[in-house]
């Protein structure tokens, strides 16, 4: 098994990583706002980005498979716009750069990368924040780096 924190750290390294997100996060002055979902700082903006490393679970089909897991993770946009469509291109933007890309952390790399499901449109999560959540599943290799 990796750990949350170990895929935490790589799934945020990449984001921040993909220039076409954070430069657009960087024109609304927000380039700082890729974090992980438990960040409980008192000082942030929006539009931003929070991760949650999901749950891992060891690849079981039939033959022991020690060095191999599934992670479903999950990230969070979110914005303060009057409209939803900031939070709908952030979401894309996140899809583009997570979908079909590797990345690697301490001791792993991911073997497979999909989408878990469609990206949902967003929703309120309070009076003046849009919020949506882009669902994903990988399949992590140890002992690759």
């Amino acid at each position: 098994m990796i750990g949350p924190n170990a895929i935490l750290t790589a799934l945020i390294t990449t984001l921040k990583a993909n220039t076409a997100l954070i430069d657009w996060l960087t024109i609304r002055g927000c380039q700082n706002e890729v974090r992980e979902l438990d960040y409980q700082g008192d000082t942030f903006l929006y539009p931003n980005i929070r991760v949650d490393s999901g749950t891992e679970e060891p690849t079981d089909d039939g033959v022991c498979h020690d060095l191999t897991s599934t992670v479903a993770f999950r990230v969070y946009c979110f914005s303060e716009e009057n409209s939803s469509m900031e939070c709908s291109e952030l979401a894309m933007l996140v899809y583009n750069a997570l979908n079909g890309s590797k990345f690697t952390g301490t001791g792993f790399s991911v073997a497979t990368r999909a989408v878990a499901g469609s990206i949902p449109k967003p929703t309120r999560a309070t009076d003046r924040v849009w919020r949506t959540i882009v669902p994903f599943t990988v399949t992590l290799s140890e002992g690759v780096s």
